[in-house]
């Protein structure tokens, strides 16, 4: 789908992703609908729909308009959804549901859904993990993303409509809240230019799979543009880094040691998860652009920025 004059709704528009994704739609030549409960600011050249995603009259306000939608609203992190997974299907997957059924009922052409590629795997045995590997979520969170995703297979089937699975890797880059529990990269710089000791749970062997989140942004807009066969697409950058690689690159970037903690981790994590990413590359034409090392360096320039703003 061509986006050049097509009207988009990003739910979840002032969010991590969001915030990188609204300007790039914008720079395709698309209209968009920014729909997020938090507009504060506005969302600069969007149509701001501020609205509640658990009301469905909000969500039907911000989307009747439009081709296609954008979702990437979910109200829990993995690190706490087990404290209560009944909250975290009430406040995700029924109001996905809602979604879904708007979607039909406004004729919306294709919704794009936001997973999770770090979580809705769990614990494999090969790795790179291909789409079609099996999936052993350990977490509510993980559980309701896949919901979801079958749900919106169970739609494409009964409703005909168009849709595309996103499950992306772990994403970082600026505006990334590290006060919610996630996003390690960030939480680590923000740890070194407050001169504090860097926290490592366990022994910083777990492997885990980064993107930068405006590569994530271009592969949003890549799946808008799809018109073949294929309905999920791990997005990724196709390599591991462990927690004590990802501390010798910032090192490397700043260019001396960083003070480290160890200490022990009470809870067993999945100790490899890397995504294989060929069949977006074959599929979507799209290929991360921004390396590790880079990503970093520019992350630690704008947090400074932020810092001393």
């Amino acid at each position: 789908m061509p986006l050049t004059g097509k009207s988009i709704a990003v739910l979840g528009a002032n969010g991590f992703i969001g915030t990188h994704l609204c300007p790039l739609l914008i720079k395709n030549g698309a209209h968009v609908s920014a729909f997020d409960r938090n507009l504060s600011p506005a969302v600069d050249q969007c149509d701001n729909r501020h609205g509640d995603f658990l009301k469905a009259d909000d969500v039907d306000h911000a989307i009747s308009e439009c081709d296609a939608i954008v979702h990437l609203i979910h109200s829990t992190l993995p690190i706490s959804s087990n404290k209560s997974p009944l909250t975290d299907a009430s406040d995700n997957i029924i109001p996905s549901l809602r979604l879904l059924d708007l979607a039909v009922k406004h004729h919306i052409k294709r919704i794009i859904y936001v997973s999770s590629g770090g979580t809705v795997y769990g614990k494999q045995i090969q790795w790179p993990i291909l789409e079609s590997a099996p999936t052993y979520p350990n977490c509510a969170y993980a559980i309701s993303k896949l919901a979801i995703e079958h749900y919106c297979s169970l739609y494409h089937h009964l409703y005909k409509l168009d849709y595309t699975v996103l499950r992306v890797a772990n994403p970082y880059g600026p505006f990334q809240a590290t006060h919610k529990g996630n996003g390690v990269i960030t939480t680590f710089i923000e740890g070194y230019l407050k001169n504090k000791p860097l926290e490592i749970w366990g022994n910083g062997l777990t492997v885990r799979d980064y993107i930068h989140v405006e590569d994530v942004a271009s592969a949003i807009i890549k799946s808008l543009n799809y018109t073949g066969p294929h309905k999920c697409f791990n997005i990724g950058s196709g390599t591991g880094k462990s927690i004590l690689n990802l501390i010798s690159v910032l090192e490397e970037v700043i260019g001396h040691p960083i003070d480290k903690t160890f200490f022990e981790n009470r809870t067993p994590d999945i100790p490899q998860n890397v995504l294989n990413t060929y069949l977006a590359k074959q599929e979507l034409h799209w290929s991360p652009t921004i390396p590790l090392h880079r990503g970093i360096k520019e992350l630690i320039n704008f947090m400074k920025t932020q810092v001393t703003a």
